[in-house]
């Protein structure tokens, strides 16, 4: 069956061997992401030369995403059981690395005790652990504990009342955003963006990198929720990254802000991921709860580009079977759109010219009950917005390169296929139908649609044809 949503697979120790990168390909990974946050650059280095080989061996092309870590502020180094902390209980913290016995906690953040203000929560652990500050003195932090827990070396904190003065982009992301520039990378995914300047710096480091990579915004803090429209314009897709997001702005508002964040993204053609604890379970079990299947069906009812899996196949006990299961679910979802037609996404205002042309070739299609749409791209944005509209029949997206074709990976719909391009565009007809017809896409008498241009500059696609398989194109 074709698989209109695509999964990102996060590659960890569970799976960056080959034999198991090929499975997950085979059960339905699209993307595969690298997690800057953890390992070294080495390791990341091999884990993508195994990508490639196994890309290469398929014949099938895979995106990589690298995710850089972003300014997380953690604890420092604690006692190895942790500190016990109860409710009520009277905390110091400081900008350090280590603690000592009887002193405050250290926090690895410089300027921890200027960003942060009385009456201010601290979250700790993913918001497990709650204090608020209530006196700042000397570059020591008070607080008191709303709720306990168990602190433990380096987990995250997260300040969602305060501005933290930390570059989204650290010297660290920089070098991390230069080495997987180099080695060729599909994408760059950033974290803890807070406006659409953390976005326009990241894209001004690719091109120094003389990187075409796309830029994937992070949607996981407040001020990102409050600019979200401009992050929208500058991004080229946003991945709602649902832990830290939870934590800001609090769980019960996720599951709407997930439904408006895709509603903006798609009417301006920007692909969404839905990441977070979307099978977690499926870490230590081979079956998923009946919630997490609901969850992954939800934001395919969204409508979402992408769903994501992090320690699922990056740690975890049964990285295949999760993929498998995210597949099965998607299946029986577009299914049930296929019965009832998929929503298209409105757009505001006037469009340009080529989105015209997209949304046209879909009513075009639809009313013919073509087979599929066929598209020809250099830079993917036509497929870009011939996948906004959301028509039920696929999207096989032409395109020369290898490049090219991986970043179709991201767009809902759309299936790479590799063509050259025609010099005519009679000539980028014929040889797509006869690429079609050897792959088994159509047979004789069937509708498609044809959408090309013939200039590789992006945004030139300005012809629509609609053809009949085996008849003469002129």
């Amino acid at each position: 069956m074709f698989k209109r949503t695509k999964i990102v697979a996060t590659v960890g120790p569970s799976s960056w061997n080959p034999s198991k990168l090929k499975a997950l390909m085979l059960a339905g990974a699209d993307v595969f992401r690298i997690n800057f946050s953890h390992g070294e650059r080495a390791r990341h280095a091999e884990t993508m030369a195994t990508i490639r080989a196994v890309e290469e061996n398929l014949g099938r092309p895979v995106a990589i995403l690298a995710d850089l870590q972003g300014p997380r502020v953690r604890l420092g180094r604690l006692p190895g059981p942790g500190i016990v902390l109860k409710r009520g209980d009277n905390i110091q913290l400081f900008a350090g690395s280590d603690y000592k016995t009887g002193g405050p906690i250290p926090v690895t953040h410089a300027r921890f005790a200027g960003d942060v203000h009385p009456g201010a929560r601290v979250l700790i652990a993913d918001g497990e652990i709650e204090a608020r500050v209530e006196s700042i003195k000397n570059g020591v932090v008070g607080a008191q504990v709303v709720r306990g827990g168990i602190l433990k070396s380096n987990k995250g904190i997260n300040l969602p009342d305060c501005n933290i003065s930390i570059a989204t982009l650290t010297a660290k992301d920089r070098a991390d955003l230069a080495f997987a520039a180099a080695a060729g990378v599909d994408a760059i995914a950033i974290s803890f963006v807070g406006s659409a300047a953390d976005v326009r710096l990241a894209k001004k480091l690719l091109i120094k990198a003389k990187s075409d990579a796309i830029v994937i915004a992070k949607i996981e803090r407040a001020t990102a929720v409050a600019n979200i429209d401009g992050i929208l314009e500058a991004a080229d897709g946003v991945m709602i990254a649902r832990g830290d997001l939870a934590v800001e702005v609090g769980y019960e508002n996720v599951p709407v802000l997930q439904k408006e964040i895709i509603q903006k993204a798609t009417a301006l053609a920007r692909p969404t991921i839905v990441a977070t604890q979307m099978l977690d379970s499926m870490t230590d079990h081979p079956r998923p709860t009946r919630a997490e299947a609901s969850d992954v069906a939800n934001a395919i009812f969204d409508h979402a580009d992408a769903v994501m899996l992090s320690g699922e196949t990056a740690v975890g006990e049964f990285p295949v079977e999760s993929v498998r299961v995210m597949t099965k679910i998607i299946h029986r979802v577009e299914s049930y759109f296929c019965d009832r037609g998929f929503n298209h996404s409105e757009v505001a205002g006037s469009i340009a010219a080529e989105s015209a042309i997209a949304a046209a070739a879909v009513d075009t299609a639809g009313r013919l009950d073509a087979k599929c749409i066929v598209l020809f791209t250099t830079s993917g944005r036509t497929a870009r917005l011939v996948s906004r509209e959301r028509p039920a029949i696929p999207i096989l997206g032409f395109a020369e390169s290898e490049r090219a074709m991986r970043r179709l990976s991201f767009y809902w719909g759309v299936a790479p296929r590799c063509l050259k391009t025609a010099s005519t565009m009679t000539e980028h007809f014929t040889d797509g139908e006869r690429a079609l017809l050897a792959a088994g896409d159509v047979r004789k008498g069937d509708f498609v649609v044809f959408l090309a241009g013939l200039s590789k500059v992006p945004g030139a696609t300005n012809n629509l044809r609609v053809h009949r398989i085996g008849s003469r194109l002129e």
